[in-house]
């Protein structure tokens, strides 16, 4: 509901830090080699959008590098999948073949539960991005961090409360109120 009544909130008792700013996103330690450059693309593309929207912290970069580093295995696995199909021929240990699933499609569908899992903390998803902005409007303001910049021209109008509505007569003793009223409220008959 935000401040309907648009009262003054009390000050936090300690200060929070700044938000960070998009510079200050380093790409976490855990991205820097060689072998992550896929993973730090996804980092460079993503991050400083949750960092600006005040929802990725630089407690959570490690977190979030490994939320990319998912993101570019399963890319990885997808190409390899498209290159060399789902399902591979193999021998068994009577020297048959048979057709099995490729490894890659396994190791694709955890990568891709593990992104999941990560995307809703993140917010990268569209039901769970709008349960962290009612969360952070939810939130008392802390420095301006929070507040909403923009006026309404009208205070908020809330509503009258309704009336509670008197029951109706009910005549007929065949049901089980009409019973229950015919016997003096004790649910026997008179």
């Amino acid at each position: 509901m935000g401040n309907p009544g648009r009262r003054k909130a009390t000050a936090p008792t300690a200060s929070p830090k700044r938000a960070p700013k998009v510079q200050d996103a380093g790409v976490p330690y855990v991205l820097k080699g060689r072998e992550f450059t896929d993973a730090r693309k996804v980092w460079e593309r993503i991050a400083p959008d949750l960092i600006r929207s005040n929802i990725m912290a630089p407690t959570d970069f490690e977190a979030f590098g490994r939320y990319c580093v998912h993101v570019a295995d399963w890319a990885e696995l997808s190409k390899t999948i498209k290159r060399e199909g789902r399902t591979q021929t193999v021998k068994t240990t009577s020297g048959d073949e048979m057709v099995r699933m490729h490894p890659a499609v396994k190791a694709r569908e955890l990568a891709e539960k593990r992104m999941i899992d990560l995307e809703d903390r993140f917010g990268l998803n569209p039901r769970y991005r709008m349960a962290i902005m009612r969360d952070m409007n939810a939130l008392p303001s802390f420095g301006g961090l929070f507040d909403r910049t923009d006026k309404p021209d009208k205070p908020d109008q809330t509503a009258e409360p309704a009336e509670p509505v008197a029951p109706t007569e009910i005549d007929d003793d065949d049901d089980i109120i009409g019973f229950g009223r015919s016997a003096g409220g004790t649910g026997l008959p008179n």
